[in-house]
């Protein structure tokens, strides 16, 4: 499907999520302190769904993923990217950044490459693509987006985009940045470090040179097939039959010092056709003929896309007050359901410890059946549904595991039948 029908197909399901509809947590592919990743399939009224998407909640408060929001407005104004992700809505939810991407389908570059044996021309088609990937994210913003955390996990080989050759795109902006002139340097200790330049440790300013670096990094691992420490990388070419011309794109692009580096992922990219067209793309790297890397490659989309068919739902299922989910209204309100939940369970024990002129005749157990089986449920259970629990989902998996297997409608069923035990009770000590 084509980026246009998927804007289109999704306006709708925006706005089912929009109105406060639950999601369906397919897996969880990350789980830390500053981001947490799902997969998850949106649900809308009848049982339809919508998916898979990706879903991210990050630490805004510690500077992570302002470039989604430039992503996003970029696909918002109607430009397309051949290996960029669709960023599908960005919002804050107090010092939270929440998140909802379109899901890639396809390998990781090392599945890819491993699973094509690392075959000649696959490595050549994959390296060039990775390059011009860099090279969309540098030269369609202004400033330039710096991914700064390149490396094969987050680089996807997707079929069916523009073409119908395998399309590489970059995954995970959390870490990413724009430019900034006038810094002498930005966040440090981020990146991953096999692949992150030294000023992404702090010595200075990250510029698209430090994604030519971790271009060069990954030209590396496709050569050698594992990575390796920068100090190593001559030998391990050499040890690989790298050529002297594909060793020396290797050494400028990972040069300590950025001034010493190609200028631009352009730049490299037209350094290493140069050296592939001079013969320079080692044959030893092949592990089998050309066809058997081809057929391992194939394989690796032969498997059916999971991605449904969206039934678009007549009404919503749950209907809350998108206001709700304003953190400026959101804490407030919560603190006062608190407040009346407290008040509730202070009234059932006065209840018991001081009943009123009508109860004075109830014995204690009465009393307590009615206060702390019935009318103590239904009071709680009725602050569970007013409280928002957004935060409470994006911290506590049990949460989600709890609403997707229908424990509320469970405990709401269960409430509704003490009170009508309640009703009747009341009911039998009137007469």
């Amino acid at each position: 499907m084509d980026t246009d029908e998927l804007t289109d197909q999704l306006e709708s399901m925006l706005a089912i999520r929009e109105a406060g509809l639950d999601y369906r947590v397919e897996r969880v592919l990350k789980d830390g302190s500053r981001e947490r990743t799902q997969v998850v399939y949106l649900l809308g009224a009848g049982g339809g769904e919508y998916g898979p998407f990706v879903h991210k909640v990050i630490a805004a408060d510690r500077g992570l993923g302002t470039v989604y929001r430039t992503l996003h407005d970029a696909w918002l104004s109607g430009r397309r990217f051949a290996h960029l992700p669709e960023i599908l809505n960005v919002s804050s939810q107090g010092d939270e950044l929440d998140v909802l991407m379109e899901y890639v389908e396809g390998p990781t570059l090392e599945t890819y490459l491993t699973a094509a044996g690392f075959d000649r021309g696959v490595v050549l088609q994959a390296f060039e693509d990775v390059c011009r990937a860099c090279i969309e994210l540098h030269a369609s913003f202004a400033p330039p987006i710096i991914h700064r955390d390149l490396k094969p996990s987050n680089i996807i080989m997707a079929q069916s985009r523009f073409s119908s050759q395998p399309t590489a795109v970059l995954i995970d902006f959390g870490i990413a940045r724009q430019w900034r002139e006038g810094e002498s340097s930005d966040t440090v200790h981020f990146g991953t470090r096999e692949f992150a330049p030294p000023e992404q440790y702090g010595f200075s300013q990250t510029t698209v040179r430090s994604d030519v670096y971790a271009l060069g990094m990954l030209l590396a691992y496709c050569l050698i097939g594992s990575t390796v420490p920068r100090e190593q990388l001559v030998s391990s070419l050499t040890g690989a039959h790298a050529s002297a011309g594909l060793i020396r794109v290797v050494e400028r692009a990972c040069a300590f010092d950025p001034a010493d580096r190609y200028d631009s992922a352009q730049a490299l990219l037209n350094a290493f056709s140069a050296a592939v067209g001079a013969g320079d793309l080692p044959s030893s790297r092949q592990r089998g003929d050309a066809s058997s890397g081809k057929a391992a490659k194939d394989s690796l989309f032969m498997a059916p896309s999971s991605t449904l068919t969206p039934q678009v739902p007549q009404a919503p299922r749950t209907v809350r007050a998108r206001f709700i989910d304003n953190p400026i209204v959101r804490i407030p309100w919560n603190i006062t359901v608190l407040f009346v939940a407290v008040v509730c369970v202070q009234a059932t024990l006065e209840l018991v410890a001081h009943p009123t002129e009508s109860m004075r005749d109830a014995s204690i157990p009465a009393l307590v059946v009615i206060a702390y089986f019935m009318v103590l449920p239904i009071f709680l259970f009725g602050c569970w549904l007013l409280y928002n629990k957004s935060w409470l989902r994006k911290r506590f998996a049990f949460v989600d595991w709890a609403i997707s297997i229908g424990l509320p409608r469970l405990i709401a069923r269960f409430v509704a039948l003490e009170a009508a035990a309640l009703v009747a009770a009341l009911l039998l000590w009137s007469v």
